[in-house]
């Protein structure tokens, strides 16, 4: 299984709420799911997450199907305010 994290923004603003969910992933990595990350291109790195900036939707959407993200093995937490 697989859990997508959107991030809308990686800077310490929103830190809180994401940064609490992400540290689960060394803790889901050992129950043999895979964490990622997707935010707006910046420069993030966090342990046992793959990263996945885009620049827009069509972007992400392609990262999705590369990664092979889908309903059926993904679950999608979305955090932040998206405009």
């Amino acid at each position: 299984m697989n859990v997508l994290h959107l991030v809308d923004n990686v800077d310490k603003v929103n830190f809180g709420i994401w940064n609490a969910a992400l540290i689960n992933s060394s803790y889901l990595k050992t129950k043999g799911w895979v964490s990622y990350a997707a935010f707006p291109k910046q420069d993030f790195k966090y342990n046992d997450v793959i990263s996945l900036p885009f620049s827009n939707h069509f972007e992400l959407l392609e990262l999705m199907e590369v990664h092979h993200l889908e309903p059926k093995n993904t679950v999608i937490v979305s955090h932040g305010y998206w405009s």
